[in-house]
Formats: structure tokens, C-alpha cells, sequence
């Protein structure tokens, strides 16, 4: 998958790298699943009756990358979660597999939560993988 997204100084910046500049790179996507929340509250009167008001749809992903061995794609990967930590918003496109290709559907959004999940692959020294959530906005 294609991340876009614009560059911030919060430690991880990349050397050669400029602040609120746009920056792109490509990493594998291991799972990508779609996840629907529905915002509601729901009433129940005395007599037994409910009444339930939609609020809000969420539509949020699940984003897992396969093993990701190079320290320079480890250090383009921090450099993307911790520009975009703070809120700003960044584009996906999940079904991209080169910079070369057309865009397909890309998804503008937002970190869901903000916990970055790398899991360290068994027996190989500086390789991870990455699971982290984002929202549609």
C-alpha cells in the first residue's frame, strides 16, 4: 500500500527530510480489514419500549504490514506514525503496489487510537511487523 503524508519533527524526522514537506513511500500490506462502528444511544421508556437514535457511522481499518526488514523502511514507517500522530491526516491507498501505478482509491484519514503495535519477527534481528488502526475521514 501507498502512505502519503506530510512530514513532521517529532524525533524520527529522516535525514534529508523538510518539515511540512509531502512524502510517500510503500509497504506491504499483510491485512487490511474494514471495520464498521455505529454511534447510537438507545432509550428504553418505563412501559417497556425502545427507541434507538443513529448518531454516526464510523468506518475504521485494520492495517497490518507484513515483515518489514530494512532499517531504512523501519525508519520511513516512524517517520510517517509520528508525523501523523498528533491528528493530521495522511492518505492510503491500499491497493497500490508501486509508486509507478495509478492511484485506485485512495482513503484520506486519521489514526485510529494511538498506539503503534510493532511485533519484533522471530529470530531476525531489527525486523518487525506494524499493526495500527486508521479512521475514514
Amino acid at each position: 500500500m501507498k502512505i502519503t503524508y506530510d512530514a513532521k519533527d517529532r524525533g524520527f524526522l529522516r535525514s534529508g527530510h523538510v518539515v511540512d514537506d509531502e512524502y510517500e513511500f510503500l509497504v506491504g500490506r499483510r491485512a487490511f480489514d474494514r471495520r464498521l462502528r455505529i454511534d447510537a444511544t438507545t432509550v428504553r421508556a418505563l412501559a417497556g419500549n425502545r427507541r434507538t437514535q443513529f448518531n454516526h457511522l464510523k468506518q475504521t481499518f485494520r492495517c497490518l504490514t507484513p515483515a518489514i526488514e530494512t532499517e531504512d523502511d523501519n525508519d520511513d514507517f516512524l517517520e510517517f506514525w509520528t508525523s501523523v500522530a498528533g491528528g493530521e491526516t495522511f492518505t492510503v491507498d491500499p491497493k497500490q503496489t508501486s509508486l509507478s501505478d495509478p492511484d485506485i482509491g485512495p482513503i484520506t484519514c486519521k489514526l485510529d487510537g494511538i498506539s503503534l503495535n510493532p511485533r519484533r519477527v522471530m529470530r531476525q534481528e531489527n525486523t518487525f511487523r506494524y499493526a495500527f488502526g486508521i479512521e475514514q475521514v
